[in-house]
């Protein structure tokens, strides 16, 4: 894998467009996103203040927005803001979540979902999010997990090495990815939150879908059985608390 800068372009964005075989974009991630609207309905009322912390194009973004939540987004992504603006017609901002330009206790809940691993320094983004929090407001976060089953089995990449795109899912997703810059194994980012001045409601990993695991079995038949189970975990609990799911997942609350 080439170490260089990564440009988040619209090209890095088209891969969240491409629909699949039942018509749903890539980034409409249904089951994961109706776990979290259920879980902030039970615990929070119609109009609270949501931020999505590096939103991408806003599909999570126009979900919170659909269910009546003041949400608004950001990303460092022009290319992003566009799509979503476009796309999902979602209010974003365009800034580093490193330095928001938010005033101080803006927000009810703040959601970092597979953002924190593309940070040169995750600590700033910790900090800036206790300071635009309310007091006892919430932080939800997932970054891929180097303690999973999958990083385990599967290769990770010499520095400097090519990934040829046929054998991409013989790597790691944590590691196909040349923006993820900052890959932490869980007691770090657990040890980070609570030392930016954050108590951990909850925390642990999803659940195993970065097919193929199994040589000997078909991916196809792999992609059935591991997605239709990562399916039905994720909207009926969230997360699970075990260690060895493909992302770290964790719940929050400012002190």
């Amino acid at each position: 894998m080439k170490n260089k800068e990564y440009q988040f372009n619209e090209k890095y964005y088209e891969k969240y467009l491409i629909k699949n075989l039942i018509g749903k974009k890539r980034g409409e991630k249904d089951f994961l996103y109706s776990y979290w609207i259920r879980w902030i309905k039970k615990r929070y009322p119609v109009g609270s203040r949501v931020l999505d912390a590096g939103c991408g194009v806003g599909f999570f973004l126009k979900r919170l927005v659909e269910n009546h939540f003041n949400a608004i987004g950001c990303d460092i992504s022009e290319s992003a803001i566009k799509l979503a603006s476009e796309k999902n017609k979602v209010l974003v901002y365009q800034c580093s979540i490193e330095k928001l330009p938010f005033e101080s206790s803006s927000f009810d809940i703040i959601f970092a979902f597979d953002v924190i691993e593309h940070l040169k320094s995750p600590e700033l983004f910790f900090k800036e999010a206790r300071r635009t929090l309310k007091l006892g407001g919430v932080l939800i976060l997932s970054t891929p997990n180097p303690d999973s089953l999958g990083a385990k089995i599967k290769k990770k990449p010499k520095l400097g090495e090519q990934i040829i795109y046929e054998k991409r899912y013989d790597i790691w997703h944590g590691w196909r990815d040349s923006s993820h810059i900052n890959i932490r194994p869980i007691q770090d980012w657990h040890n980070m939150i609570i030392f930016a001045g954050f108590d951990i409601i909850r925390e642990g990993t999803d659940g195993l879908w970065d097919v193929p695991y199994l040589g000997l079995i078909p991916n196809k038949i792999q992609k059935i059985i591991f997605n239709s189970i990562n399916f039905i975990q994720t909207y009926l609990l969230g997360f699970l608390k075990w260690k060895v799911g493909e992302n770290y997942i964790c719940i929050s609350r400012k002190k």
